[in-house]
């Protein structure tokens, strides 16, 4: 392993083997991805390990600045860390209802591409008004915790029945 002339420290180091350690493991995953798999695998993977890795290098990197995009004490406050988490499993889960909604719309209804994103309006309009009216009016009533179980749970009934939807469902 070879260390960069002024890259002392511990840092350093650590820097050059995780370097080290990821060429070699990453030469091994990626060999056997692609004989078992396909390549598709590898960037699959690649997009995964990267994801992640400038996550952990971000928040280490906002852990030490003198002012922060995101001071670590918001996230890791417990009512607000759980908001966040639950907005991310939310808003993955709504990705993917879009992905597959699209291919349902188009391949299974025959729907064009212009009209599939009509058929997407009543989603986002919904979604408008729910937050708006989620945080003006329910908010100061109801608090925070029964609204993100009650949302969870309503994306979860839809995703379900999104889910078991045939061809011969009619959408209109």
């Amino acid at each position: 392993m070879a260390v960069v002339a002024g890259a002392g420290g511990a840092l350093g180091h650590a820097t050059a083997a995780a370097l080290a350690a990821g060429g070699a493991v990453g030469l091994l995953l990626g060999g056997a991805l692609t004989e078992y798999l396909s390549w598709r695998w590898t960037l699959y993977v690649n997009l995964v390990f990267a994801g992640v890795a400038l996550g952990v290098g971000f928040a280490a990197w906002q852990g030490r600045a003198a002012n922060p995009l995101l001071p670590p004490r918001v996230v890791l406050d417990r009512y607000r860390g759980g908001a966040y988490l639950s907005m991310l499993i939310g808003t993955a889960g709504l990705f993917g209802t879009f992905l597959f909604l699209t291919y349902y719309l188009q391949q299974m209804l025959g729907y064009s591409p212009l009209v599939t994103g009509v058929a997407f309006l009543p989603i986002s309009g919904g979604l408008v008004v729910a937050s708006n009216l989620s945080t003006i009016v329910l908010m100061p009533r109801a608090g925070p915790k029964p609204l993100i179980a009650f949302g969870m749970l309503a994306g979860r009934r839809s995703s379900a029945t999104t889910c078991c939807a045939s061809p011969r469902l009619s959408v209109s």
